[in-house]
């Protein structure tokens, strides 16, 4: 090997190893521990002794991330003993939610929701409560009325009349374990 390929390959590899490291963060749990103020239409739909929540954030009919991360939800919440998994020091009710991107959208929400499993709730807000919540995550640019998103489940914990956004987690690595 000459000097030339050699440094071909080193380049390569710096390269692929730049490109990469945006990926391999990504697929890591991110512990977020912030209050937030969950949209009031929201805190009425869960159950009073929902002590934990677990949402994804998509759109009905969608046929590309929404049912892989549904599906994952679903099949934890059938086989899996998830209130244990989100707290194993206590045994806190968990709901889970599908909020949808599409405003004024409720029953077509809760429909497709229901499509994957019985508890997972389906919502959708106003289109100014929408964008407030989504601003909220900091994710008003990346969730998009053109139909892009990102896959992520976000789990949020009560504290008294609070709710910490505890963290996130890409829905293919989703173990329904606290971050």
């Amino acid at each position: 090997m000459n000097k030339d390929h050699i440094a071909s390959i080193f380049a390569i590899i710096v390269i692929g190893s730049f490109l990469s490291f945006p990926w391999l963060l990504s697929i890591q749990e991110t512990k977020l521990e912030r209050t937030i103020d969950l949209p009031e239409l929201m805190v009425k739909k869960l159950p009073s002794d929902c002590e934990s929540l677990i949402m994804y954030v998509g759109y009905p009919g969608c046929q590309t991330e929404c049912p892989l991360a549904l599906g994952k939800l679903a099949y934890l919440l059938e086989h899996k003993d998830i209130n244990l998994k989100v707290n194993p020091k206590a045994n806190l009710k968990v709901c889970t939610v599908f909020f949808s991107l599409f405003a004024n959208q409720q029953k077509m929400t809760e429909r497709y929701a229901k499509r994957y499993h019985h508890k997972i709730i389906g919502l959708s807000l106003s289109e100014d409560e929408k964008n407030s919540f989504l601003n909220i995550l900091g994710n008003d640019l990346r969730l998009s009325r053109q139909g892009t998103h990102t896959d992520y489940i976000y789990q949020f914990i009560r504290q008294g009349k609070d709710w910490i956004l505890s963290g996130r987690s890409l829905a293919q690595y989703y173990e329904g374990k606290a971050p």
